[in-house]
């Protein structure tokens, strides 16, 4: 939003989904237009016959974070999985 309001323009948010497919099809069937990770949009865009355009402006990174239920501290499964997350997460950086 930084971005935006340093060119005197602000966000316009008609929608929020909690899936991105479920945005790419809000996209296919409207005038919408939708901020989506660049590997989706080339994954699915086609799918959708949209067309998959950088965006007008720099869109600064953010964090993410991994999330769970302290019951879950002695689940190794779960360990696993959020190393794993984790290490791909390093390795985009």
């Amino acid at each position: 939003m930084r971005s935006l309001a340093r060119q005197g323009l602000k966000r316009r948010v008609r929608a929020s989904v909690p899936m991105f497919l479920t945005a790419f099809a809000a996209v296919a069937t409207s005038d919408l237009v939708a901020t989506v990770p660049i590997r989706l949009a080339r994954r699915f865009g086609a799918e959708f016959d949209l067309r998959v355009l950088d965006p007008p402006l720099a869109i600064e990174s953010f964090p993410i974070s991994v999330v769970r239920h302290s019951s879950t501290r002695s689940d190794s499964d779960l360990r696993w999985l959020v190393e794993r997350v984790e290490e791909v997460a390093v390795s985009l950086r």
